[in-house]
């Protein structure tokens, strides 16, 4: 558990946003490629900012915690490797 490597997917937080995200989409996790056909940016979004992810006092999870930056930087890396 925790972080192996310093790349941006280098930890299981990291994979677990990754692997919600393609589910999400209905893309297999294990394919490293995504299309701009199917890569939904409001979804995506929509569906994270309506998840409970409070941690702490802090009710705004994308924005002001560790699992946001994380999250954002997770979806970074799915946009470059669609095109977006």
């Amino acid at each position: 558990m925790g972080w192996w490597s310093t790349d941006i997917m280098g930890s299981d937080e990291a994979l677990d946003f990754h692997d919600e995200i393609y589910d999400l989409l209905g893309i297999d996790s294990d394919n490293n490629l995504i299309s701009k056909k199917n890569f939904n940016l409001e979804k995506i979004l929509n569906y994270f900012s309506s998840k409970h992810y409070y941690t702490k006092s802090n009710n705004n999870w994308m924005e002001n915690t560790d699992e946001g930056n994380i999250f954002y930087q997770v979806l970074g890396v799915i946009m470059m490797k669609s095109g977006k």
